[in-house]
Parts: C-alpha cells; sequence; structure tokens
C-alpha cells in the first residue's frame, strides 16, 4: 500500500468512528401545568340594628281638685297690688262673665270650670288723689284645661271679631243695668304681651253715662294647658297704663304651671 492510500484509508476511519458512535438523547421536555388562583371576593352583610319603637305617654291627667289647688296659687295676691284694698267679697266683678256669654267657654270667667279659681280682687280709690273721679277695680283667674289644644283654641276664640263686637254689646248692657244709661261702647285688642306660650286681650271703652270714660279690659296669657286671666274695671279719663298691665301678667304667667 503506497502512503497515500493509507492516509486516505485513515482519514475514512476517523469519519467513521465519529458518525458511528451513539447519538445524546435530548433532553426531555418538562410541561407545566399553569395552576390559576381564581380570585374570590366576599361581601360580608353589615348587621342591621332593629330598635323597638316606643310610645311616650302623657303624663296623666292631675285630678279637678288638684287643678283648682294649683289655679288658686296662681291667683293675684294683696303683696302684688300695693295701695289697693282686697275686695270685701270674694266672688268675681260681674262684668268679668261678659266673655263667657260671647263664647260660653267654661274656662271664661264666669265659665264656672270644674278645673279653675277665682277672686273677688283689688280696688284703688284715687279721686282724692287725681281730684276726679278715678276707680280700679283689679282681678284674676286661673283655669286648667284638659289638654292644650282646648286651651289653645280659648286664645284663638278670644281674639275673633265677633267676639270683640259681641263684648262691647254686652257690657255696654251690664253698663245701663247698673247706671240706667246705655252707653256707647266699643272693644279693641291689646297689645300682645310676651308672656307664657301666647297671649291676648282686648278692651272696652265705655262713653256718653258719665263725664269720665270707663273701661274694661280682660288680658289671658296661657302656658301649656293652663290659662291665668286679667281682668280691669277702671273708671277715669285714662285706661290703666300699659306698663302696669304688662307687670301684672307676667306675675300670673310666672305662677303658670
Amino acid at each position: 500500500m503506497t502512503r497515500g492510500r493509507v492516509a486516505l484509508a485513515g482519514l475514512l476511519a476517523v469519519l467513521a468512528g465519529g458518525c458511528g458512535g451513539s447519538p445524546k438523547a435530548a433532553a426531555p421536555t418538562v410541561t407545566t401545568a399553569s395552576t390559576s388562583t381564581a380570585s374570590t371576593s366576599t361581601t360580608v352583610p353589615t348587621p342591621t340594628t332593629v330598635r323597638a319603637s316606643t310610645t311616650v305617654k302623657a303624663p296623666p291627667l292631675p285630678s279637678a281638685a288638684q287643678d283648682v289647688a294649683a289655679a288658686k296659687r296662681i291667683l293675684l295676691l294683696a303683696g302684688d297690688l300695693p295701695g289697693y284694698t282686697p275686695s270685701p267679697t270674694s266672688e268675681p266683678v260681674g262684668y268679668s262673665s261678659a266673655y263667657f256669654t260671647c263664647t260660653k267657654n267654661m274656662l271664661l270667667p264666669g265659665g264656672r270650670s270644674p278645673r279653675s279659681a277665682s277672686q273677688g280682687g283689688f280696688i284703688l280709690d284715687e279721686t282724692v288723689v287725681v281730684r276726679a273721679a278715678q276707680t280700679t277695680s283689679i282681678s284674676s283667674f286661673a283655669a286648667f284645661a284638659t289638654s292644650e289644644a282646648d286651651a289653645k283654641r280659648l286664645v284663638t276664640e278670644l281674639a275673633k271679631p265677633e267676639v270683640a263686637d259681641c263684648a262691647a254689646k254686652t257690657l255696654a248692657a251690664a253698663v245701663k243695668d247698673l247706671t240706667g244709661t246705655a252707653p256707647n261702647a266699643s272693644t279693641a285688642t291689646l297689645p300682645t304681651l310676651a308672656a307664657g306660650d301666647e297671649s291676648t286681650g282686648l278692651r272696652t271703652t265705655a262713653t256718653g253715662t258719665t263725664a269720665v270714660l270707663q273701661y274694661f279690659d280682660l288680658t289671658v296669657v296661657r302656658k301649656g294647658r293652663a290659662l291665668a286671666f286679667l281682668f280691669v274695671s277702671r273708671l277715669g279719663k285714662t285706661p290703666l297704663p300699659e306698663s302696669e298691665r304688662q307687670r301684672l301678667v307676667r306675675v300670673l304667667a310666672v305662677r303658670l304651671t
């Protein structure tokens, strides 16, 4: 064998060894399953608080005797009217019943409510002082309605124009019975006062019987179901000063319960 063939044979052997070896195994392919965790949202309900409904009951109505006792404590006292003389009678001033005549409301003076109290009043004669006929009579009344609604209704009734007209006629007739002469009478509403829950008032002026005038004032103040009345009968050139009316009404209002 020539040298060239030997070289060629060696080359072929090398090539044959490279191609004839065992092939390397391919690395296994591992498939990993993708696990997806579902996100679950849970709503927790808000607890509901159930409250039992409660009904507030109105306090029991006092007895008539209890209301009468409370009404008596509201009335004016001698100390409230310095210079005045208590009336010799405990009977209410007759003129004051005119308003009951016009409304038939038992809570008004003259109505004789079983839950009321009245007094004869106090008298002041200033004829010598002012050198003219001037006499003032002041009395008070108190009553308790069985409900606040009834007390409110009285204040509303007293403020009606027809009641004012009736009061003028009724008081004029009362003056005629006393003097024998029929006066000219008219009724006007008095200024509302800041006392109690509400107030109203009427003033009747009678002229023609004497040289002086005659005035009749009724003022009512309410607080809850309690009512206090100030009645003024005055013979003179001028009515009771407004400052004095306000003072006395406030005295009564403070005593309302």
